[in-house]
């Protein structure tokens, strides 16, 4: 009898030490404002858990998913990651911009949608890294064509983040394209930008039919993934042309044209540049000058200038 109770006890202890070492892969916790999703171990059937408590896990695998995520691409350091996250776009006359902003993902609540996202994409990670990333740079970069950068600025940037968000959530915007001539903002000369006229439907049950327009559809849209609290807080736009008020370009310009000017006043002292043969390609195109409007017109006297100013035979060039 003492024997068959000193088994039994050996028996319990066995029992209790496996049940410490393989806990974990009994049961587990799923906490509030989390999804899991358990393949079974054997079978390899997956099983959706949407709400908060324990459950038997029998050693199968777990992936939790968030219900909600925000997604940051944004330049500041202090928001999301420690390094530049903004995302580009073109617009219609050339320019490039970074966009900075962020949305919150929010993940479908239904069995079948989550466990058809954890195929295609085996993690919240996946989803945020390669549907979600992907998705908000097509977009964005998508939508800067449909103005110019000038409009994004001012009368239309409210337009910018509304079809930035609009294309995310339902899908790109099939466009036609052509050619308009307009007067550039700065110089005046007549440039060539892209136009584009949105492709619109009234075919319902085509499934690229989508909001009265013909649409590449979003992932957003074919997983049942809803976005909220879509924010553009920032667009840095890159200077095609070296504007003087900004901050880094003053000497931008100063290494650019003093090198310039110096090599244009080296050629006019030279006695062997042949202007004829070596002159800028762009020469034949210059405006010819156009005259004081009165000629007889006196010059008015000068300052006393601060410095001496050589005079030579040939011309001379300076920059300001």
């Amino acid at each position: 009898m003492k024997s068959k109770q000193i088994a039994a006890l050996i028996i319990l202890v066995i029992m209790v030490v496996a049940a410490f070492a393989l806990g974990e892969g009994i049961f587990e916790t799923n906490d509030a404002g989390f999804m899991q999703i358990k393949q079974a171990a054997i079978t390899g059937n997956l099983t959706c858990h949407m709400e908060p408590g324990m459950y038997p896990q029998l050693f199968g695998k777990i992936s939790t998913y968030s219900e909600a995520e925000t997604f940051y691409f944004t330049a500041d350091a202090e928001t999301g990651e420690r390094r530049n996250q903004s995302l580009p776009t073109r617009f219609n006359d050339g320019a490039k911009a970074q966009t900075s902003g962020s949305l919150r993902v929010i993940l479908p609540r239904d069995c079948q949608q989550l466990i058809g996202i954890h195929r295609k994409f085996h993690g919240m990670e996946g989803v945020m890294q390669k549907l979600v990333l992907p998705a908000v740079r097509k977009a964005l970069f998508n939508t800067g064509p449909h103005m110019s950068a000038g409009e994004s600025y001012a009368e239309r940037r409210g337009e910018f983040a509304m079809l930035a968000e609009d294309q995310l959530r339902y899908g790109v915007i099939m466009v036609d394209k052509f050619e308009k001539e307009r007067p550039d903002p700065i110089t005046g000369l007549q440039k060539t930008i892209w136009v584009l006229n949105k492709r619109g439907c009234t075919n319902t049950a085509d499934p690229h039919c989508i909001g009265g327009f013909v649409r590449d559809p979003s992932p957003f849209f074919q997983f049942g993934i809803d976005i909220t609290n879509f924010v553009i807080d920032g667009i840095a736009y890159l200077a095609l042309r070296l504007t003087f008020g900004g901050k880094t370009n003053p000497q931008g310009f100063s290494g650019f044209s003093e090198p310039i000017t110096d090599l244009a006043n080296s050629l006019a002292q030279s006695q062997q540049w042949q202007p004829n043969k070596l002159h800028s390609p762009i020469q034949p195109t210059a405006p010819p000058p156009k005259p004081y409007p009165n000629p007889d017109t006196p010059f008015a006297p000068g300052a006393e200038l601060a410095v001496d100013i050589p005079i030579d035979t040939t011309a001379k060039n300076d920059v300001f």
